[in-house]
This record gives structure tokens, sequence and C-alpha cells, in this order.
């Protein structure tokens, strides 16, 4: 049978909840399973079951096992429903293991309605060795699939973490079954729109919407290029949309980013796959005119629906209910329940495009207006109408309900980088131009596309970028931030204007280059941050140390001219605040940015020159010599000798720049001095990640070759003794905290191998069999850091055997023999105990424990006779 025709026949049984022999049989062609798995059947080695008496490991074994299953489930549930077979293994030539534990279907429906709140049927049959066809016996789980048109089944919480540090499901997720993998929906345009497709398999379905829902969205934009990236804001909006409880979001960001085109494509979205069943896509906005880069000019928008709160009233009305709906001479307050009215009862996905261009006053009080209708339509019968705002400002909405929109990512500012040219028609960027243009526009797709139009228009890349920073950039950039400078107040516009000139700056000097109190600085500092306009970062001793926005930099004119006079004077207290004691800092601030810039744009020979010359200067700063192994690290061929030195340097005058980690472990590795690396990865502190650890990646890199030099020298003691230190290193990283699962397995893969390498020399190093002693007790160390592998536990055995030959073969036997003898088979009881607790252990370690012990004991009660 065809695989599309086994999926289609399946389907149909899904349709019909049948379960048992029959699926089976249709399953297993010939008596045995296929070797993959698809979107309707998912193989299982067994079903999740917890014996009476349980360990606390088996209990969190136990619970992941359940939480998988769980999103199985609600996966297919949510996608085609299907099958789950237990009793298979997923790869070898027995794959059939068989399972003879009963689901517990009504336990587990239970604990996804605690997880979901939805209902979900399932049915469990377990079908006999007999009637399997396959001499075992084996579960089949049928999962129902969800009705077209219902509300798709998504996570009301969390998973409970494992062992590992990993959670099956997080709050907020949808998932479906993609394939031979449970997938979030919210994360793949694809998966999302099969999620709200009608999921038939029937030969005629083509899995999509028959219709469109209605909606009122402005025709694309002719001057726009290509939509690109923004895989997180969409897979956000996405997962919000299905969120009941929370009607309103708000996209913020400077003017320039891409609100609008985010919203707009996710409209488009909306519209052609119908998620959130919404009744009708209302778009409304009360922008007046648009940059069009392309044409390098402002231009008038092609419709202005509104230009004040009760207009933007109305004009929803008439969309979503009708024109007739709406009566003559109707106040504001009656408007407000007009549009509660029709947004209760026709769940709408409205866009109020472009807030900020209302007057200041009245912007706030639209969005608390909207904000309390999107909330009184919750809770009603019908799905909540949601209200997506675009908007320089947060509105003084709660940061939850607010989205920050910021530059293109590198890759996908690269990819419209190419459409951009194509556009124009020029030859594409290469690598060096491209990270020039993401230098100067910060990522910003309207800037981006306003620099490439000066290389279309003849300059060269370096030239427009440099140009744009000028007055051939200065109509986009006034477009991007005239609203925002207009509406500052002179005070705000002074501190903002002082942060521009100075680059980075403190409390302190904004109070003495404007003249106010510091008071009124940190409100100043509150407005430029609700326009995007400042950032801040703390700095070290805990100073706070505010910047301009990337985008910003660039538009100081525009700024200066806004506050006139005034700008001069502070000019003139920023070239006196150079001048003082903190002129050394600046220079070095902005020294290492020069030369951070030129490696983006892969000018390495002049970051160089650039960096020499600021240790020349600064001969004593930790900074400038950690930034000089770096410069010396990106040249070619790479000068690690004098990295190196540098980076030593660097480290002696206490740097604490995080990146000195890596220039100096990529110089001690270019120069191979494994010793030094060895002694610097183990003085320094492990790092908190859960994914990955520089500091031990470092320390394990040195260990091997050290392990190896020692090796060629026939110094096996110190080659154990190297293994065992990392060995010991391993097991703090790992006891610290839970580690993601691909970097713990990683981990235990490493700690095996340095175990196995660790006693191997232990051997080398003790040929004697009465010095084997010493290798078992080292045996027991590495187990008791949690490396329970059948080697530490076989090489313990024969070692000490070996040490207790030697022993019967004297002349004289000292009595404290029969302590040391004792103590270890204390030492492997309690290895035994280990293993028996742990899941899945391994009978022949266990066999061989309990056969050394009994040796043991026999001879030494043999040995006590003679003693």
């Amino acid at each position: 049978m065809q695989v599309q025709e086994l999926k289609q026949t399946l389907f149909s049984h899904v349709q019909n909840t049948e379960i048992g022999i029959k699926v089976l049989k249709l399953l297993f062609t010939e008596g045995a399973p296929p070797h993959f798995e698809t979107e309707l059947w998912d193989f299982k080695r067994k079903a999740p079951e917890l014996p009476e008496k349980s360990s606390q490991q088996e209990k969190d074994a136990h619970s992941s096992e359940v939480f998988e299953l769980i999103k199985d489930i609600v996966s297919f549930h949510n996608s085609y429903g299907g099958y789950i077979v237990f009793g298979i293994e997923d790869k070898g030539s027995e794959r059939i293991v068989g399972c003879s534990n009963v689901l517990d279907c009504g336990d587990l429906k239970q604990r996804i309605f605690a997880y979901t709140g939805r209902e979900i049927e399932i049915y469990f049959d377990s079908i006999s060795a007999d009637k399997s066809g396959v001499g075992k016996p084996v579960g089949v789980l049928l999962i129902t699939r969800r009705r077209t048109g219902e509300t798709p089944v998504k996570f009301s919480k969390n998973a409970k973490q494992s062992p590992q540090g990993k959670r099956a499901f997080s709050k907020d997720t949808v998932y479906v079954r993609s394939g031979d993998k449970c997938i979030p929906a919210h994360d793949d345009v694809g998966a999302w729109e099969f999620l709200f497709s009608d999921r038939s398999f029937n030969a005629t379905s083509s899995n999509g919407r028959n219709y469109q829902t209605p909606s009122n969205l402005p025709p694309r934009d002719p001057d726009m290029v290509k939509f690109v990236g923004r895989e997180d804001e969409l897979s956000d909006l996405r997962a919000w949309t299905l969120d009941q409880r929370t009607p309103v979001r708000l996209l913020t960001g400077i003017g320039g980013l891409g609100k609008t085109s985010i919203a707009y494509r996710y409209c488009e979205e909306l519209v052609r796959t119908g998620a959130g069943e919404f009744d009708f896509v209302a778009w409304v906005t009360a922008k007046k005119e648009t940059y069009a880069a392309l044409k390098g000019k402002l231009v008038k928008t092609t419709r202005l629906d509104f230009s004040s709160i009760d207009e933007l009233l109305v004009k929803l009305i008439g969309l979503i209910a009708g024109e007739t709906y709406l009566e003559d001479d109707l106040d504001r307050d009656e408007l407000i329940e007009k549009l509660v009215e029709v947004c209760s009862y026709s769940s709408s996905f409205i866009v109020i495009d472009d807030l900020d261009s209302l007057e200041p006053d009245d912007q706030k009080e639209c969005a608390t207006i909207i904000q309390q209708i999107a909330f009184r339509t919750v809770d009603r019968d019908q799905a909540p109408s949601k209200f997506l705002i675009t908007s320089r400002l947060d509105q003084g909405l709660s940061p939850t309900n607010v989205k920050p929109i910021k530059g293109l990512p590198k890759e996908p500012f690269e990819e419209h980088i190419r459409n951009l040219c194509a556009q124009f028609e020029i030859d594409e960027l290469n690598n060096r131009e491209v990270r020039m243009v993401y230098t100067a526009s910060a990522g910003s797709p309207l800037f981006a596309s306003s620099i490439v139009r000066l290389r279309y228009l003849g300059e060269a890349i370096k030239d427009a970028c440099e140009q744009w920073k000028d007055q051939d950039g200065e109509d986009v950039r006034d477009a991007a931030f005239r609203r925002e400078l207009e509406r500052l107040s002179m005070q705000s516009s002074r501190v903002l204007f002082a942060v521009i000139n100075l680059g980075r700056t403190s409390l302190g000097e904004l109070e003495t280059v404007t003249g106010l109190s510091r008071r009124k600085i940190r409100d100043t500092i509150g407005e430029l941050q609700s326009f995007h306009l400042l950032s801040q970062s703390e700095e070290t001793l805990n100073e706070t140390v505010f910047s301009a926005s990337k985008e910003l930099i660039a538009s100081g004119g525009i700024l200066k001219r806004h506050i006139g006079i005034q700008a001069r004077d502070v000019e003139r207290q920023c070239a006196k605040i150079r001048k003082s004691e903190g002129d050394q800092v600046r220079e070095i601030g902005i020294g290492i940015s020069r030369i951070v810039r030129l490696w983006r744009e892969e000018n390495s020979d002049e970051a160089l020159i650039l960096a020499q010359k600021l240790q020349k200067d600064h001969p004593k700063n930790a900074d400038v010599s950690c930034v000089l192994a770096g410069a010396y690290l990106n040249v070619s061929p790479k000068n690690y000798i004098e990295a190196e030195k540098w980076a030593t340097n660097s480290e002696n005058m206490g740097c604490k720049r995080s990146e000195l980690l890596t220039y100096f472990v990529e110089a001690k590795v270019g120069i191979e001095d494994w010793r030094g690396l060895f002694i610097y990865a183990e003085r320094k502190s492990l790092q908190s990640a859960n994914h990955a650890d520089m500091v031990l990646d470092a320390y394990m890199k040195s260990a091997r070759q050290l392990i190896r030099q020692s090796s060629e020298k026939k110094d096996y003691g110190r080659a154990s003794s190297y293994a065992f230190k990392v060995i010991e290193r391993i097991h703090d990283k790992i006891s610290r905290r839970a580690l993601k699962e691909e970097y713990f397995r990683s981990l235990i893969k490493d700690q095996n191998k340095f175990a196995a390498e660790c006693l191997r020399f232990a051997l080398e190093n003790n040929r004697q069999l009465g010095d084997r002693l010493s290798v078992a007790e080292i045996g027991f160390k590495i187990f008791f850091l949690n490396v329970q592998s059948s080697v530490v536990i076989q090489t313990i055995c024969r070692s000490l055997g070996e040490w207790l030959t030697d022993v019967e073969g004297r002349s004289v036997i000292d009595v404290e023999v029969f302590s040391i003898l004792a103590n270890n088979i204390a030492k492997l009881e309690r290895v035994k105990g280990v293993i028996q607790d742990r899941e899945g252990a391994a009978q022949d370690d266990i066999s061989t424990i309990e056969r050394t012990v009994s040796e043991f004991s026999y001879r030494g009660g043999e040995l006590s006779r003679f003693a």
C-alpha cells in the first residue's frame, strides 16, 4: 500500500474512532512496523508506568514521560488525530519489544484538562501477543481529531522541568503534528496555516480554506520591497491571537523599523488562514504621510481614516456593523457603548495604525479608551475582539501588552539588501558593504533603503553611508524622528542633544552640561525613553550610563535646528566635559567603539593600527590591552604570540570584559600552551549558562592535550590525574543547575570518556598486582562522581580481585588486609544499591558485583585461617 493511501485509510479510521487489531494490521505490513513515523502515527518503546515503590529519580522520569505524551496527544488532536503504538523501538532489527501495561486514559484526560482546560477524547486498547500477529503484546492509543472550526488546544501552563532542565511544553503554546515531530505552530507559518485548514486527507482536499476572512486592508504599498524576517514578532502575534484574556497588543519603536509592515503582514496571514475565527479584519490609520525610501521623498498616504478619537470610533463602528448602524449626533460615551456592542457580537481583529499621529493629549486617552473597549469584549459567548496598535510611544500600556520593535537581525537584513539591489537593478553588495550599511542603518529597513538608493544614484557604498549621515539622509531621518523631536519639551531636547554630543554619559555630566537638577533630568530621561530615543546600561561601580539610540546618532543636525540658539551652549559645555578628568575614559570608549566597528566592516588591519595606538596612549588600561589582544586575533594571519601577551597583560590588570576569556583561550590554543591554558581554566569559575561553558571547554581541551603529552612520555600517573580532574570539574558543572538536555548528554559522554582514560592510565601506572588497590580506589571515586558506567564497575571489581590475588601469594599477611577487604566489600554494596535504584539498570553490572562480593567474602575467610 502506498504511503498516501495508508494515511488516507488511517485518517478514516481516526474519524470512525477505530481502534484495535484492524489498525495494527494496517500499520504492520507483513507483521513488521514501518521504519518511519508520520502525522498520523507514532511509536514508543513503552507506556508511562510508575512502580509502587519508586525512587524520586523514577518519579521524575515518569513525570517527564507523561508530559511528553500529553504534548504528543495535544499535537495529534490539533492536527489529524492519530495513533500512538506502544511496545516498538525506534531502531534495530528487533523493534517489537512488547508492552503489557495498560494506559489509564481517565487519569491522562484529567492531566490534559489540568494543563489545557480542554477535554480530548482518547481510547486505549491493549492487544495480547496471540492477537497482535507479531508474537508480543502491544498497546494502541487513539487520539481523536479536533473538529473543524473548533479553537485549537493551547497549553495554559508550563510542564514541569525534567531532571535535565527540559520542559515538554510551555504556557500559551499551541502544538501540531508535523511529519514525525510535534512542533509549536506559531513558530512556523506553514504549521500555523495548517492549524486553521480543514486538516483532511481526502484525495480532493487542498488542505486549505476555500474562503478568506473579510477585511478592508489597503493595497500593498508599491514602494515597499519583499517582506523578510520578523519571525519572532510574527510568532508573538500568533500566540497572542489565541490568548482569550489579552485583547490588546501594541507594536512600538522609532520610525522606520517596520511596525506597520509587520502589522500588515500579519493581517494578510489572518485573512488567508482564518486564525482566531474572526468575522472581520479591520484596518484604520491616522498616518497622513510616509517616507518613500525608493523615491527619496515624503509622500501622502493613500488614505486617512481618522484624525481624532471620535472619528476613530465612528469609523470602526461603520466598518464592523455597517454605516446604517450609526445614529446622528452620538456623543463619545454613546459611541464607546456602540463599539463595545458591535465588537462583542462580531469578533473582529482591528489594527489602529500610527496612533501617535494624533495630538499628544489625545494619544494616551485614545489608547485607554481602546483598552477599556477591548476588555469589555472578554468573557462573552464569542471570542473577544482584538486590537493591534502601532505607535512610536508605548502610550502608558502595561509592558506585557507592548512588543518593542527593533532593527532587523543580521541574516534577514542581508536578504533585505539583496531585495533592494534587485529592486534598483544594481549589482549585489559584497559582505563588507552589507556590514557597512548594517552599521550605518542599525538594521532599520527604511534607513537601509535610503542608503542603497544613494548607491543606485552612483555613490560607492562607503561614501553613501557617510553622506547618508550628513545631508543626503536628512529627509529620511526627518521622517523617522521629526514627530518625536517636535513633541519633546525644550528641556528634554537639550538633554538628548547633550547625550548625542557626549556619546555615552552619566547623570552627573548631564547636570553639568544642561544646568538642570538631577530630578528634572530623570523626568526628561523618562520622556526620551518613552519615545525610544535613549537607552541605558549599568557600567562598572554600578554607574548608570546613557546613550542615544543608534538610529538617532546621525540626526544631531535635526535636533540642533529644533532647539535653536540653545544648541551652542550645550555644545560648549560638552566640549568642556571632554577636556575634563573624564576625557581619558571617553577617549578609550570612543576608540574601542571605532575598533569594533572596523571589525564589523572587515577592516582588521586598520583596527589593529588603531588598537596599537590606543594601547600606546593608555598603557595601564586593562580594557585597551584586551581589545589589542582581540585585534591581533582578527588580522590574517592571526598573531597568537602577541594576542597571548596582551590577553595575559589584560588579565593581570584585572580586566572584566567578557570577551577576554575568548581571546585568552584562542591565543593559548594558537601557541599550544596547554599547561598555561589548563592552569588558567582551573583558576576560573565555571559559567552559569545551562547550554555551554567556555571555561569548562577550555579545561577539557587543554586536559586532552596534556593527557596525550603525558602518555607519550609514559608518565601515566600524571595522565590519569589530569583525566580525574576533568571528571570532577564536569561533575561540578552538572551538579550546579539543570542543564539543557543536549548539553547535559554531551557532558555525560565526555565524562565517560575521561573516566575510561583515567582508569586505563591508572592501570598502566600500577602494573604490579599489589598496586591495583589504588586503581580500585580511583574507580570508586569516579563512580561516586556519578560516572556509573560498566567500564568503571568492571575495572573496580577486576582490580580488587588482582590485589587480593597478590595478597594471597604473600608469605606474611598483615591483619590490616582484612579491614581493607571489609571496607571495599561495603563500598561494592553501596555501588550495587546505587545502580539498582537506577532506571534500566544493567543486570550484568549487578551480577558482577554480587559475584565479586561473594567471592571476596569466601577468599577473605580462607585468608583468615592462615593469618
